[in-house]
C-alpha cells in the first residue's frame, strides 16, 4: 500500500509559524515541541533584560539548539544578539538549523552539516557534543546566555557547562529541569551549590513549575542571574 502513496506526500518537513517566524522542522529526525513557545518568550524577555543590565547587544549559547527555536525568537529580536553559538549532538537537527539560519539570518550556510565552526564572525554554529565544547579553550568564558534545553540532563550537565559563561560582566544561565514535585526544594539547593554567586538584587533562584510531565514528574524552569 505504502508503494502507492505519491513520494510528494511522504515528506514529513513542515514548517511551525512561532513569534512571527517560520521554523522548519522535521518530526521524524529532530521535533520540536510549539508547547514552549511560553517559554521561549520568557526566555526573551530575559535576555532584553540581560541586554539592559550590559548596556550592549548580548552573546548567546544553544548547544542543545536542534532546529533553533530558541535562537529564532532572539534573532528576531533587532539589536538584541551580537555572538551566537548554536550547536547539537543531533546532525539532522543541525542540516535544519542550517537551513532555518539560511532564513533568518538572509545569508547562506551549508546544505549539510559538519562540526562545529565559525559560519560567520558572529556564528559559532555546527554539531558538537555540549561538555566538549565547553573544554574548548577558545568557546569558553565569551557567552553572556547559557541556554540548557536539556531537562532530563541539566543537573549532571550544569558544572560541565559553566565555563562557557563570561564571568567578567552579569549573565544568565535559563534552564529546564524534569524533577518529582516533591524534590524540587532539595533541588533548589542542589542549584545553589552547583552555581557561583548570584547577582545581588536578583530574585532568588527557584525551579518554577510549568506543566505536569508524567503523574509524579514536573517539567520546571529557573533562571539564575549570575554576578
Amino acid at each position: 500500500i505504502l508503494e502507492n502513496i505519491p513520494l510528494e506526500l511522504c515528506k514529513t518537513k513542515v514548517i511551525v509559524k512561532e513569534s512571527g517566524r517560520e521554523i522548519i522542522c522535521d518530526p521524524s529526525i529532530a521535533y520540536f515541541s510549539s508547547k514552549l513557545q511560553t517559554e521561549r518568550q520568557e526566555t526573551l524577555y530575559f535576555a532584553k533584560k540581560l541586554k539592559k543590565i550590559l548596556g550592549r547587544p548580548i552573546n548567546i549559547c544553544d548547544p542543545f539548539c536542534g532546529v533553533g527555536p530558541a535562537v529564532s525568537s532572539l534573532l528576531n529580536e533587532p539589536n538584541l544578539t551580537h555572538n551566537i553559538l548554536a550547536s547539537d549532538l543531533n546532525p539532522e537537527a543541525v542540516n535544519i538549523l542550517f537551513e532555518n539560519l539560511s532564513k533568518w539570518d538572509k545569508r547562506k550556510y551549508p546544505e549539510s552539516s559538519g562540526n562545529i565552526d565559525w559560519m560567520y564572525p558572529n556564528r559559532l554554529v555546527g554539531v558538537a557534543d555540549a561538555t566538549v565544547v565547553a573544554k574548548n579553550k577558545n568557546y569558553i568564558g565569551k557567552w553572556d546566555l547559557l541556554m540548557i534545553n536539556l531537562p532530563h540532563k541539566t543537573l549532571e550537565l550544569l558544572p560541565y557547562l559553566l565555563p562557557l559563561i563570561d564571568n567578567n560582566s552579569p549573565s544568565l544561565i535559563r534552564g529546564r529541569i524534569i524533577i518529582e514535585e516533591s524534590k524540587i526544594e532539595y533541588t533548589n539547593k542542589i542549584l545553589h551549590e552547583i552555581l557561583p554567586d548570584l547577582l545581588p538584587g536578583s530574585k532568588s533562584l527557584s525551579l518554577k513549575i510549568k506543566r505536569d510531565y508524567s503523574a509524579k514528574l514536573r517539567l520546571c524552569s529557573f533562571e539564575a542571574w549570575l554576578a
